[in-house]
């Protein structure tokens, strides 16, 4: 078994292709190609899968939805060594906030989308 720890951000780059923020209502009122809740859930899904396989410990960087807060807790519950951590942002801001503001924020950060930031939040 591997004893290393492997650290992954969990993004799945063809389904992530081009996105400029999460995927809803507001990057459609933005008119910004959004990145889809499953191009982090199907990677992560896939780095679990691994770990599950070849054992070790995985510590998931930046989480930002919802399903991912659930793939990592069944991971836990299965006793599989994973750990994953939130950036700041996520919790201070989300895709519901000032429009004006979002657009400078979406140039330098992905946001979580607001229903995402009250699961993710309760992880801290």
């Amino acid at each position: 078994a591997f004893n290393g720890v492997v650290i992954d951000q969990c993004k799945d780059i063809y389904l992530n292709e081009g996105g400029l923020m999460h995927e809803g209502k507001n990057s459609t009122i933005l008119g910004l190609k959004g990145m889809p809740a499953l191009g982090e859930e199907v990677a992560l899904e896939k780095a679990v899968n691994i770990l599950r396989y070849s054992g070790g410990k995985l510590h998931v960087a930046d989480i930002s939805t919802k399903g991912a807060v659930e793939i990592i807790k069944m991971a836990k519950k299965e006793g599989l060594g994973i750990t994953c951590g939130i950036a700041a942002h996520q919790i201070a801001f989300d895709d519901e906030g000032n429009k004006i503001f979002y657009l400078i924020l979406i140039l330098i950060i992905k946001l979580s989308l607001h229903s995402d930031q009250r699961k993710i939040s309760k992880l801290s």
